[in-house]
């Protein structure tokens, strides 16, 4: 990542790297001209790790479908949360998801493939905001709803009118072909 500072073999450092134009000797001179290019060109956010970066950018354009009992009831915690992405193949702790500070309750049909927003931490430092839908799900055949599907691309209806303003400026899901939770 652009501004670190590595430690690799002498031969990858020269050949790889330093020749190449893709970086330069951590001296006390590059550290300050890096810093004040940072600095000027507005790069402030700093994450823990490459894949951190990776990992919250697809985040950010996921949509975790969250089904729930119809006729049990129940409120959104952070486990059901946790279940949804562990589906898709992403594995969260329960204390690096944050719900919204209003309860989410039901069964009720009227939060059906609305839209609620969650915020999960990653390595302790970075944030980032992932849509999270309701679907009810019912296990009687003929009492189930209709499975939609690309609900990703559905239009996006919040349950809280406050966050359609986060929404609008999340990235858009992928399109059709690609892994979604």
């Amino acid at each position: 990542m652009k501004g670190s500072e590595v430690t690799v073999k002498k031969n990858v450092a020269r050949y790889k790297l330093l020749l190449p134009g893709l970086a330069v000797y951590a001296t006390d001179e590059n550290r300050a001209k890096c810093k004040s290019q940072q600095e000027s060109s507005g790069e402030t956010v700093k994450h823990s790790t490459p894949s951190a970066e990776k990992m919250a950018m697809f985040l950010s354009k996921s949509v975790a479908l969250l089904t729930m009992n119809m006729e049990q009831p129940w409120t959104i915690k952070p486990w059901h949360v946790k279940v949804s992405l562990r589906k898709g193949g992403i594995m969260v702790p329960d204390y690096a998801i944050k719900l919204p500070d209003k309860p989410i309750s039901g069964p009720n049909l009227e939060l059906e493939g609305k839209c609620f927003l969650v915020t999960i931490t990653i390595n302790e430092c970075e944030t980032v905001t992932v849509r999270c839908r309701i679907h009810h799900w019912h296990n009687n055949p003929l009492k189930r709803l209709p499975n939609v599907k690309g609900y990703w691309e559905g239009p996006l209806d919040p349950i809280f009118p406050e966050d359609e303003a986060i929404l609008i400026t999340l990235p858009k899901p992928p399109e059709i072909g690609r892994a979604h939770v």
